[in-house]
């Protein structure tokens, strides 16, 4: 398709006229009558407690454990850990569905847990990794947590990058859901 030459008058007010004469679309986008995920308050200081016994001891069972604590505690009504391929298939760590999503993100939001991410080079290895995921998977967005390393990574679509104390800090006062349609928003800018 070529572009449009913008002082071709006729050809935009006919392509307008047309716009405003379709039908319109039976098709409605899911939005929840009531926010199933929310905010959990003082939850989170055991979670932050957790967290850092799990960075100390590089306990990756149990950062996993305090993640879908933490998803669970703010109402994603659907988590599911990855089994491990019989085949050797990379799988995500987990897949979760919430109706908040559905509107934004779409559902299942593929999630990767990493102890630690050490710079631009583990960024973009895990960026493809996770764009994989989301390719086989005809998944839209992924998101990366991490437990260790820089306290932001810039987001850039398909793939989100949080640090799991950003999220516990954020899951006090806000939604997952939330949160997420934030960090998707910031995504879209950067692209």
């Amino acid at each position: 398709m070529t572009d449009p030459n913008l002082t071709d008058t006729e050809a935009i007010a006919y392509h307008l006229d047309a716009l405003l004469d379709a039908p319109a679309s039976s098709m409605q986008p899911y939005i929840p009558s009531k926010a199933e995920t929310h905010a959990i308050g003082d939850l989170t200081d055991d979670l932050v407690r957790r967290l850092s016994v799990a960075v100390q001891d590089n306990d990756g069972a149990a950062l996993e454990r305090l993640v879908a604590d933490a998803l669970r505690d703010t109402g994603v009504s659907i988590i599911k850990s990855a089994e491990k391929s019989q085949n050797g298939d990379a799988r995500p760590d987990f897949g979760i569905w919430s109706d908040d999503l559905e509107s934004s993100l779409g559902n299942p939001l593929l999630i990767e847990l990493k102890m630690r991410i050490n710079g631009a080079g583990d960024r973009t290895r895990l960026r493809k990794q996770v764009e994989s995921y989301l390719r086989a998977r005809r998944v839209e967005w992924g998101l990366v947590l991490y437990a260790d390393g820089p306290p932001q990574l810039e987001s850039v679509p398909p793939v989100v990058f949080l640090h799991v104390a950003e999220l516990l800090s954020r899951l006090r006062n806000e939604g997952f859901a939330e949160i997420m349609s934030d960090l998707y928003g910031q995504a879209i800018r950067n692209a």
